[in-house]
């Protein structure tokens, strides 16, 4: 187990700052938005934020964002995933607001 381990943080170690800084927004909008919970509009504002910043200072392409999305949802399972497409659409809601 503890190869396991150091294989997952080697990797870690290799990932582009781009790609851990959007996977960290991808795990933020996954542990902090709650749609249909009180305060969501205003985590979802946050988040949509931090996601609009990241996206102006990424270097990331479409092509890449959509692979990363893939791989980071691919560890979930299909409940897990409707769930953060529910979250993604409150992000995308408030983000529709902030321009």
């Amino acid at each position: 187990m503890e190869q396991t381990e150091a294989k997952e943080q080697n990797q870690l170690q290799d990932v582009k700052p781009s790609y851990k800084e959007f996977r960290d927004v991808l795990d933020e909008i996954d542990s902090d938005i709650q749609p249909g919970t009180a305060g969501n509009e205003m985590n979802s504002i946050k988040t949509a934020s931090h996601l609009l910043n990241w996206g102006v200072g990424t270097s990331m392409t479409t092509d890449e964002v959509k692979k990363e999305t893939v791989s980071w949802l691919s560890d979930k399972g299909n409940s897990e995933q409707v769930e953060f497409s529910n979250k993604l659409a409150s992000v995308y809601d408030a983000y529709k607001k902030l321009l």
